[in-house]
């Protein structure tokens, strides 16, 4: 089977993939990559509202085959949640997460 690499960047952290893992094909390995990014973003959502987490797919050859980006664009609207948040002690956002 052939090898493929998943390089991921958080927008805080870049990390190159110098293990890889073999995968049937490009299509399981673009698979792979995409279910790479909902973990990325549940690691770092707390973090902002405003943050772009992407995977780049590689070959054995080196050669970037595939690309994904899911970014997070989120913002209180009407002054809501930010101040009841921060009174309970709340700094990442979400109900119940200190």
């Amino acid at each position: 089977m052939p090898r493929y690499f998943l390089d991921t960047d958080d927008g805080s952290e870049t990390v190159i993939d110098v293990v890889g893992r073999e995968l049937m094909d490009d299509v399981a390995a673009r698979r792979a990559g995409l279910g790479t990014l909902p973990d990325m973003a549940h690691d770092k959502i707390a973090e902002g509202d405003h943050r772009t987490f992407t995977v780049s797919v590689r070959n054995a050859q080196d050669t970037v085959i595939y690309v994904a980006t899911l970014a997070l664009m989120g913002g209180w609207k009407n002054g809501g949640g930010t101040e009841r948040l921060l009174e309970r002690g709340n700094h990442s956002g979400f109900p119940g997460h200190r």
